[in-house]
């Protein structure tokens, strides 16, 4: 966007570079800002383990002492990538015998077996946790998630491979994100229909999965704010182009752009090797330049060496070619005392009064906490990556959602914001979150209230329960010890004109119960029993 702009202002420029940079300058004007981010991630152990078993195979070694065919190198260069993006692309192509295999002999024995089933071998993925098994995936796992929670953002994931879009699916799948996906099978008729949905915010969709061979051009995505390129590509204008989708006239919200490479490994080269085909080596390590420019497309000896070498103990291996002179005299905490002295130095002008021109950093939180090397220098061009921000650490990045998300796996980031002219619209809380959660509070108030009302019920009942009983023990009582005691002494003598001996009562007594008139005691005697009384339900 910027070269044709600077290339049409120069006074040798022809009316075709002057024609081109207006039509860019009126597209700029309608653009909001943006940041670009490149994320370095480390691989995993199990990734470590892998890429160190391929590239000290007999096959690698054999290609790089020896003239082998592109198409061989190219194969091996892309099995690597695959394995940069997640272990099980390997662990599949190990499975189905295909040629890619070769390198990958006996690594069955690395994978864990709570990945797979013990009879078929097919890949269970652990509950989940096949995640985990990529130093990206689990990066990218975490973004989604802080995304989906703390905001109504929605994002676009590119990948070169398909088999990297499956497993976008299947995350998405396992996590119940909304999700679209267009690649080399979708239809013609289908694909618009697609992006229409994807760019109405009445539709509930958060994920757009894009190959970017099928659709890294021409698509209008502006339904998304992020994107993240998830693997790079050996041409550096198919990146662009893909990275394009969502910046586009029409975008209303901050654009954050996220190219994610895995630390020390054949990314790290491929994305260098983009930026010495636009002629921009000189930017990672200028003693390289003259070299570079006559090397064209072949790789030389000394190339494949270099390709096919892993550097496991770096942040970044780009940034550790740059010898990177902003870094090294930024070692110091103190981080006004640093911007003191390379004020008296005069290192970087006033550029870097005007390094948070996208407003990121402000937004973000971290404007006040910079060092000098973490600020960007002006408003470098996109392949400039001395000028860039650097960050050690994440929680310097200018954007809040990467810092909650870089984790562990995250071990260096250049950031580089770009001035649109629109006034963005800031990202909100996902609406259907919020009313998620707030409906999770109502009920939880609901229930708790029903729960302290039904307790209460429950304590008046046993109360009055308890009373009931006592009270109706008590009597109940009482009338016992009444029978009992009539019982034991009620005797009836003879009138005078009959026998002198007594005459005892229970007869008699037994008699008029049964047949007389009831002498008010009649319920008390037949509760007086004690087979009555074991079986009574009031006494259980």
């Amino acid at each position: 966007m910027k070269t044709p702009i600077i290339c049409g202002r120069e006074p040798t420029s022809s009316e075709e570079e002057k024609k081109l940079a207006a039509e860019r300058s009126s597209e700029l004007s309608a653009i909001v800002n943006q940041i670009v981010e490149v994320v370095c991630c480390k691989l995993t152990p199990l990734q470590s383990e892998l890429y160190n078993h391929f590239i000290h195979s007999k096959n690698v070694k054999k290609v790089i002492t020896e003239e082998t065919k592109q198409t061989k190198i190219l194969a091996y260069i892309t099995a690597l990538k695959k394995l940069c993006n997640h272990p099980k692309l390997i662990y599949d192509t190990i499975k189905s015998g295909s040629p890619g295999t070769t390198g990958f002999e006996d690594c069955m024995r690395f994978f864990p077996p709570e990945m797979f089933s013990g009879r078929s071998g097919s890949w269970t993925g652990g509950d989940g946790a096949w995640v985990e098994l990529s130093g990206k995936m689990h990066v990218l796992a975490r973004l989604l998630a802080h995304l989906r929670q703390r905001t109504d953002d929605r994002i676009v994931l590119v990948s070169n491979y398909t088999q990297t879009l499956d497993l976008f699916a299947q995350l998405c799948r396992e996590r119940r994100y909304p999700y679209l996906r267009l690649d080399g099978t979708t239809s013609i008729s289908k694909r618009q229909k697609l992006v229409n949905r994807f760019n109405d915010s009445t539709k509930d969709e958060f994920v757009f999965l894009l190959s970017s061979k099928a659709g890294g051009c021409g698509l209008n995505l502006i339904g998304g704010n992020r994107l993240v390129l998830f693997d790079p590509d050996w041409n550096p204008a198919n990146d662009k182009q893909a990275a394009a989708r969502v910046w586009r006239d029409g975008q209303k919200k901050r654009v954050y752009i996220y190219r994610f490479l895995s630390t020390g490994t054949i990314e790290e080269k491929v994305y260098q090797r983009q930026m010495s085909k636009e002629g921009l080596q000189k930017v990672i390590q200028q003693e390289q330049v003259d070299s570079v420019k006559g090397q064209g497309n072949v790789f030389s000896t000394e190339d494949l060496r270099d390709l096919f070498t892993f550097y496991d103990n770096v942040r970044s291996e780009i940034h550790g070619k740059m010898n990177c002179n902003r870094c090294k005299n930024d070692g110091s905490e103190n981080i006004g005392e640093q911007e003191r002295c390379e004020s008296e130095n005069g290192s970087y002008g006033s550029d870097q009064e005007v390094f948070d021109i996208g407003g990121f950093a402000g937004i973000a939180g971290c404007l006040d906490k910079l060092k000098s090397s973490e600020k960007q220098v002006g408003s470098p061009l996109e392949e400039d990556l001395v000028s860039w921000g650097h960050h050690f650490h994440s929680e310097s990045v200018p954007d809040s959602i990467l810092q909650a998300s870089a984790g562990g796996e995250v071990t260096f980031v250049f950031t580089n914001q770009v001035d649109g002219k629109l006034v963005p619209i800031e990202s909100k809380v996902n609406p259907r979150m919020q009313e998620r959660e707030g409906g999770k509070s109502q009920n939880i108030g609901k229930v708790s209230h029903m729960i302290e009302r039904e307790r209460n019920k429950i304590q008046n009942s046993v109360k009055q329960n308890l009373d009931y009983r006592s009270k109706f023990l008590s009597k109940h009582h009482k009338l016992l010890n009444s029978v009992s005691s009539n019982r034991n002494s009620l005797m009836i003598t003879p009138p005078p004109s009959s026998s002198t001996s007594p005459i005892p009562l229970q007869g008699t007594l037994h008699k008029t119960v049964s047949s007389g008139p009831s002498l008010g005691i009649q319920l008390p005697l037949k509760r007086s029993s004690r087979a009555s009384v074991e079986h009574d339900d009031d006494f259980q």
